[in-house]
């Protein structure tokens, strides 16, 4: 049974132990000190400061307030108060008397005790603060406000004298002086010492460290006392002084951890690593052994087949160490070690925390960890550590024990003995030769302490320190040099006699290696580099030298990629391969000597991950299977270009942080689902406030960045996390989700996803062509994560849920209340000309292309395929930028940049840049439905495209034709039938199979042109003989537009002032421009 110690805290009582009585510590106001931490309470209502009201953050009074670090900033003489959490501190929010909690500025306090009060202070804003009044201090007004107690610093001390009195609850007093009481409860109960001297230091001290230096004097002497006839026979059991060995109070305090799971007075560790440990200092040297209850499950529970097999793993460890001698451990229990029944089992096993608390009470899974050695103030280290995480993987443990059997020089001397000769034989290895002199000094070192008469311990504990220094270095450097050893042993092999292909390549790559072997002066990386470059050689040499048929592969074109890590699939390559996988680079031409990976998840097939990819980075990527015989097949190369990575943020409010045992789940599952979403997700500008609150039945969240956990353990996971973060970037919270008007949902809102890039997404893990994204108003499957039903805890699920969340994104959801997130969704390539042509066809998309015109603007102009093939002025370099994904689009002919000027007609123009910068960025959507032009063997399928300024908003200017064959910038339009709004980009090729669909001759444009009539005649232009219906533009000499005309036939006339003027007629099968004087 586990023996706990009852801490009484606040009790106004005392207890008569050994006939010394001591009151119990508890807390009182003092005199403030610098950096010391208290409640500030007002004596007036006594409430403490706390945080509450508007957004949480105001300065009001509870019962219960925020804790208070007090520092003076001594070139002021003014103090600050700072409360948990970064950048928090109690601060003048404005001039009309308002505080706040949550930020930095205007944060000094002029602090002051009252005369004639004892302990008693005034708070009040810096006489230079512009909202100081010398009769206003910090305070209440004793009246409630919407259920608060308000805190202002403009309270007039005339009326509101009994409510701007503080003082201040020392905290680290308190908890010195509990430690004291302990320490002096447990003398009394230990020893025989005379503990007066101690009592008065107890009873009269304010000061926390003259309390604690006497803790520590105190332990130190009962520490002597009571093991002075420890022996291996007469252990004394030394676990008071662990901090919180029992975890009696369901929490990590005392130890250093991340996310530890506490409850049931046992620690879990679910699917994750860990390392919880605690430092202890003050104990005797000598010999310890380490006791605790553990065990581990490595995977789900399938009643302990592989540890019946004898084939089970364990990772998780019970360790000890100290600052000079080297590590013990020993593994943990199985948890199939023990078998049991009753409730919260499964299979026969423990299979909760509960059926765990009364496995452990019946002394089950027992560890005990031996031969553990500490210095002359030495620091013991002790704790539980695992490097190792898989679905299912579960450890759990309590009652750490510490025994201590006492101190045996001989015993010391002959560890030390041991450590010597085994250092001593290390000698006879290849080790660089600044670690051989390192190890030489520190074996003459070693002689000279022991050869010493007396011996004196301190040094044997440094040379002991410094020996082991020594030998871990050696180890290292020996291994390195012997796995280049290795490396180069495997290439003589390999070479024979030297008559196979790239045999001298092989042999100058020994060669070099041979001498990197021989080079002691080398630096260890060096080495490393050297190894592995020599088995890249053995490895080309194979190449070289493969014989049989390669093997064909091929790969799937879709894929999912993320900021450092790409997933692709392959298809082929299986019978008698010894490998495959994907082998990329940042050339166009990736081979297996370039990089490559057969790592892969199992889910519909094998999805193989391309991983430690550099962010914003252009990769070429390729299937590959290799035969035994090493030769290689291909398949097509993809040109896959990393995203940014993400910026999404989040804050534990203190409703998370103040749960118990719910805050270190709740933390692990927003600190992993946020990594999830920067991995696999290019979202910027989302800030994750999250919440907790016991009566919320699952979890919940809503646009914009509020989330909120209940108290379920089973909703405090990564799903659940994944799943609110869905609804916070707009899955059921935007209209483009759940309105029944969205181009982008089926069924009024309530059926299939119509973007491809959120469906390729689930095309890509469903492993099918047809797969669809779907849901209703409020969720979407598939891997939505919809419950922890849903959540199986696989990095598949979690990759999927983060990469469908970027593809929506990319489709049109706006994740963070502005625009969609841009996209590499045109793949162009940087030097390939293109054409572009509006996809409405009343607009001139069987005949017309964009180009430069005479004014330097953008203009629709009758071309057929081959004149626009021929002249520049219709061709485009498209670029995309990697690292903001957006594009650059320059004029072949003149290298002129598209530019955004504003709304209206040319608000989309053209600028002459060296250096495109920020006007000169857009962003592009693709289209969700197939164009098909032509038919047969000449039928081209495409989309277009939405060129878009980028602004944080849902509508942003975007390229648009007009009417008049010019170009405008106008609302975004989402939906299918903005097809003014939308541009097909042509290759080459793609312009050839578009003019076989709709050809065109400059004979039309001569019929309807021929006859047509341009001048000005007293102050009048004249336009005659316009055969077909037509547009009129007339610009000036500066390009300003004059007056346009729309469906023209036969002749018009307009009056204009004297100047020079660009006449534009076009109809849907020519453009003619004349220059025009009107005197």
């Amino acid at each position: 049974m586990r023996v706990k110690f009852m801490m009484l805290s606040m009790l106004l009582c005392t207890i008569n132990l050994s006939a010394q009585t001591w009151e119990v510590p508890v807390l009182e106001a003092t005199e403030i000190q610098d950096g010391s931490v208290y409640y500030v309470q007002n004596t007036g209502l006594n409430l403490q400061i706390a945080a509450g009201a508007d957004w949480g953050t105001r300065a009001v009074l509870k019962e219960e307030g925020l804790v208070a670090t007090v520092r003076l900033d001594a070139a002021t003489s003014l103090y600050v108060l700072e409360f948990p959490g970064r950048d928090k501190t109690l601060f003048r929010d404005d001039l009309s008397g308002n505080v706040y909690t949550d930020q930095t500025k205007d944060n000094k306090w002029n602090i002051q005790l009252v005369d004639g009060e004892d302990f008693t202070y005034t708070i009040q804003a810096p006489s230079n603060y512009a909202g100081y009044r010398a009769n206003q201090f910090f305070g209440s007004d004793g009246l409630k406000e919407n259920d608060n107690y308000i805190l202002k610093y403009n309270r007039d001390k005339d009326q509101y004298a009994d409510y701007i009195k503080w003082q201040f609850l020392n905290i680290s007093l308190y908890e010195a002086r509990q430690a004291f009481y302990r320490a002096l409860v447990h003398a009394s109960e230990t020893t025989s010492l005379d503990l007066s001297s101690y009592t008065t230091v107890y009873e009269t001290s304010k000061d926390p460290n003259e309390v604690r230096n006497a803790t520590k004097e105190l332990d130190g002497e009962v520490i002597d006392e009571i093991t002075r006839d420890a022996s291996p026979s007469n252990p004394v059991d030394l676990t008071y002084y662990l901090v919180n060995p029992n975890f009696d109070n369901n929490d990590a305090e005392g130890w250093t951890v991340e996310a530890a799971t506490v409850n049931y007075h046992e620690v879990e560790f679910y699917e994750r690593t860990f390392d919880m440990y605690q430092e202890i200092t003050g104990m005797p040297a000598g010999k310890y052994i380490l006791k605790a209850q553990g065990f581990e499950r490595p995977k789900n529970n399938d009643s302990g087949a592989a540890y019946k097999a004898g084939t089970e793993t364990i990772y998780a460890r019970l360790y000890a160490n100290s600052e000079v001698f080297s590590e013990h451990s020993i593994p943990f229990n199985s948890l199939y070690k023990h078998t049991y029944s009753g409730d919260g089992t499964y299979n026969g096993y423990v299979n909760n925390m509960a059926s765990a608390g009364r496995a452990f009470s019946d002394g089950h899974y027992e560890m005990v960890l031996t031969d553990i050695m500490l210095a002359e103030n030495d620091v013991l280290t002790i704790g539980a550590k695992s490097d190792f995480r898989q679905s299912y993987y579960w450890v759990l443990f309590d009652n750490f024990r510490l025994e201590y059997l006492g101190f045996d020089q001989d015993e010391v001397v002959a560890l030390a003995q041991q450590q010597k000769a085994a250092s001593q034989e290390l000698l006879e290895n290849k080790m660089q030769n600044i670690v051989r002199g390192n190890l030489t000094s520190a074996l003459d070192q070693m002689q000279g302490v022991l050869d010493a008469e007396p011996l004196e311990l301190s040094d044997l504990y440094e040379a002991y320190d410094q020996l082991l220094v020594a030998t871990e270095a050696a180890n290292v450097s020996i291994l390195a040099y012997d796995n280049l050893q290795i490396a180069i042993d495997s290439a003589r092999v390999m070479y024979a006699d030297g008559a196979g292909n790239e045999a001298s390549a092989l042999q100058n790559s020994i060669n070099t290696a041979e001498d990197m072997s021989n080079n002691f002066d080398a630096e260890l990386d060096d080495i490393y580099d050297s190894t592995s470059e020599m088995y890249s050689a053995i490895f080309a040499y194979r190449l070289a030298n493969a014989t049989g048929t390669a093997p064909r592969v091929m790969t799937n074109p879709n894929y999912v990629r993320g900021s450092a890590s790409i997933l692709a699939r392959l298809l082929g390559g299986v019978g008698t391969d010894i490998e495959r996988g994907f082998c990329w680079s940042t050339h166009p031409e990736p081979t297996v000597l370039d990089n490559r990976t057969t790592e892969y998840y199992n889910h519909n097939g094998n999805i193989y991950h391309i991983k430690d990819l550099k962010p914003s980075t252009v990769y070429y990527i390729r299937a590959y299977a290799m035969n035994q015989t090493y030769a290689v097949g291909y398949g097509d190369i993809l040109k896959v270009i990393t995203l940014p990575r993400g910026a999404v943020t989040f804050t534990l409010n203190a409703s998370v942080t103040n749960s118990g045992e719910h805050y270190p789940r709740i933390k692990e599952a927003v600190e992993t689902a946020v990594e999830y979403f920067n991995s696999y997700t290019s979202i910027r500008g989302l800030h994750l406030s999250v919440n907790h609150h016991v009566g919320t039945p699952t979890a919940e969240a809503s646009y914009g960045g509020y989330m909120q956990f209940g108290g379920s353990p089973s909703y405090q996971r990564t799903g659940t996390a994944l799943h609110e973060m869905g609804h916070t970037v707009g899955v059921g919270t935007h209209g483009i989700w759940y309105d029944g008007s969205s181009p982008l949902r089926a069924d009024q809102g309530r059926g299939d996803w119509l973007g491809d890039r959120a469906n390729k997404v689930v095309q890509f893990f469903e492993n099918s062509t047809t797969a669809r994204l779907t849901g209703d108003g409020t969720h979407m499957w598939p891997y939505g994560i919809n419950g922890a039903h849903e959540d199986s805890g696989s990095t598949v699920l979690y990759i999927a849920n983060a990469a469908i969340h970027q593809g929506v994104g990319e489709d049109g959801l706006p994740p963070t209340g502005g625009f969609t997130t841009p996209a590499y969704v045109f793949e162009s390539e940087d030097t390939i000309k293109y054409y572009i042509k509006i996809e409405n066809e009343r607009l001139g998309r069987n005949t017309m292309y964009l180009v430069e015109n005479p004014q330097g603007r953008l203009a629709l102009r009758v071309m057929s395929g081959a004149e626009s093939l021929a002249n520049d002025s219709a061709a485009w370099y498209f670029t995309f930028n990697p690292k903001n994904c957006y594009y650059t689009i320059r004029n072949v002919s003149t290298g002129k940049y598209f530019t955004y000027r504003n709304l209206g007609t040319n608000g989309i123009t053209l600028v002459g840049k060296a250096t495109p910068g920020v006007s000169e960025n857009f962003q592009m959507m693709m289209s969700r439905v197939n164009s098909v032009i032509g038919s047969g063997r000449d039928r081209l399928t495409t989309r277009t495209f939405w060129i878009i300024r980028p602004e944080h908003q849902l509508n942003p200017p975007t390229l648009s034709a007009m009417t008049n064959r010019s170009v405008s910038a106008t609302n975004f339009n989402l939906s299918d039938a903005a097809t003014a709004q939308r541009w097909y980009i042509l290759t080459a090729d793609e312009v050839e199979l578009f003019e076989k669909a709709f050809p065109s001759t400059s004979q039309t444009e001569e019929m309807t042109m021929s006859q047509l009539v341009i001048y000005a005649e007293n102050q009048q232009l004249h336009i005659n003989n316009i055969i077909e219906p037509s547009d009129i533009v007339v610009y000036d000499i500066s390009g300003r537009l004059q007056f346009s005309m729309s469906g023209v036939s036969g002749s018009c006339s307009r009056a204009l002032s004297e100047g020079v003027y660009f006449v534009s007629v076009s109809n849907r099968q020519a453009t003619k421009t004349k220059k025009v004087v009107v005197r």
